[in-house]
């Protein structure tokens, strides 16, 4: 009994802290232009896309206990303002870079494209997440940070070939993934353990048309040069850490809302706005005129809002 109820834990657990790094999606499946969509291939191999691109997460610590609780997100009012007094210089740090008012960092992403040649390129993703301490004893907090690490290996007449991931909470819980390519399918593989021990697993095969290749990071989001406001595309997302425990191929659809401007890192800059939307979850990126993501608001149902922003201006990858 005991070893069950510890079992059902670690598995909340894990769909409450998927959640935390946004996955988890309905079933609206890729049209056949996103599965052929060269978007994401094509920022991988653009010349003028960055190498490296680093990431600082931000949350607001009232939210987390969502929009009917907001004033108890705390485990009292006391603990609450003296908190928020304590962390008054992290808030001003993170409003300067381009946060919004009461959200402080929580986490970093980095991205690097790695071209060994001029037909190859190989991605890696990693994500970590550690909330605040003194919130209320919530799952996510028990259970501590989250860590997200993926690597894609791409061809530039292949597209996507192969995708590893590994996705780690607290107790020893793990969510690891394997996706290949063979022929025009993509065969997919998660397992969900914990220290070892298999809890569960689950297979798909999702379908790719010729290079189409599928944005398996955590945005919708790519490199993308020469926007115009009115401009419309569909991304198919390979989702690999769904708190559904099965793996996912979705469709999210954007457009670029209008010509703006943005508060980024002590600065205000002209962007382009672009939405994406999938469900109930709605993306938001700031892209400055020469095609880089600066900053992006993920809102991901009614569960939690987070803020990334670029960590500093990206330099475009080096030539194999």
């Amino acid at each position: 009994m005991l070893r069950g109820l510890v079992l059902l834990a670690a598995v909340l657990a894990w769909a409450a802290a998927l959640f935390l790094v946004h996955r988890q999606y309905g079933a609206s499946a890729p049209s056949s232009e996103a599965l052929a969509n060269p978007l994401v291939l094509d920022a991988v191999f653009d010349d003028r896309a960055p190498a490296i691109r680093r990431w600082t997460i931000y949350l607001n610590p009232k939210k987390l206990a969502g929009p009917e609780e907001q004033s108890t997100a705390f485990l009292n009012q006391n603990l609450a303002e003296t908190w928020l007094r304590e962390h008054e210089r992290e808030q001003r740090l993170a409003e300067n870079a381009g946060a919004l008012p009461g959200e402080i960092a929580v986490g970093r992403m980095r991205t690097e494209i790695v071209r060994p040649g001029p037909e190859r390129a190989e991605v890696n993703t990693t994500m970590e997440i550690d909330l605040p301490v003194g919130l209320s004893p919530s799952l996510m907090q028990i259970f501590g940070s989250c860590r997200w690490e993926c690597t894609q290996r791409l061809t530039r007449l292949g597209g996507l070939q192969d995708v590893t991931s590994l996705f780690r909470i607290g107790m020893g819980v793990e969510l690891a993934g394997r996706a290949v390519r063979e022929g025009e399918a993509l065969h997919v593989n998660l397992a969900l353990t914990r220290n070892g021990e298999k809890l569960a697993a689950e297979k798909g095969i999702f379908p790719l048309q010729g290079t189409g290749t599928p944005q398996v990071d955590l945005s919708p989001f790519t490199y993308r040069p020469d926007l115009n406001v009115g401009d419309t595309w569909e991304i198919g997302m390979l989702d690999l850490t769904s708190a559904s425990g099965k793996p996912a191929f979705v469709a999210t659809q954007a457009r670029v809302v209008k010509d703006t401007a943005t508060h980024y890192q002590g600065r205000i800059v002209g962007v382009y706005e672009v939405v994406a939307e999938h469900d109930r979850m709605r993306y938001t990126a700031y892209y400055s005129p020469d095609g880089n993501v600066l900053k992006e608001h993920w809102k991901l149902r009614d569960f939690l809002d987070l803020t990334l922003i670029l960590e500093e201006e990206p330099a475009a990858a080096p030539k194999p």
